[in-house]
């Protein structure tokens, strides 16, 4: 089984960083959906990989992308932020994009409240806010990705 721990919105919450990249210590790589983006230092260890996008308070990050596609466990996931699909007032948006992608799972943040939901066969996921103690670890399973949502 492979895990990937999700975070999103830390806003260089230092506490929570530590305490997020303790309890990542058995997954196998982790997902920064922005907000702040640098604080992806804070959560390599162990050289798993870290994927990371750039939110709406990333104003100086102009080398992380506003989205990416990556592959995991035979699964495409479409990460961003979430600002610019207008989250906050649904997840249209964010699913024609993620149709249009080919992805079986959308990962957002942006709104601060933890969330998951199954659209036409897309999984979207909401890790929360980290800042508030929220976070995710997908469980890639031969049945399909299972969120399990945690607070810190």
């Amino acid at each position: 089984m492979y895990k990937l721990g999700v975070i999103s919105d830390s806003h260089a919450n230092y506490s929570s960083l530590k305490k997020a990249a303790k309890m990542f210590g058995d997954v196998d790589a982790i997902a920064h959906l922005g907000d702040l983006v640098s604080d992806c230092e804070y959560l390599r260890v162990a050289d798993k990989p870290v994927y990371s996008v750039a939110g709406n308070c990333d104003y100086a990050s102009h080398s992380s992308p506003k989205e990416i596609v990556i592959n995991i466990a035979g699964r495409k996931i479409l990460m961003c932020h979430g600002h610019a699909y207008y989250v906050k007032l649904s997840l249209t948006r964010l699913m024609l994009r993620a149709r249009e992608a080919g992805a079986d799972v959308a990962l957002y943040g942006h709104t601060h409240i933890p969330g998951v939901d199954m659209d036409r066969g897309i999984l979207f996921v909401n890790p929360g806010a980290l800042t508030l103690g929220s976070l995710c670890v997908i469980e890639f399973r031969e049945n399909g990705p299972v969120p399990v949502m945690y607070r810190v």
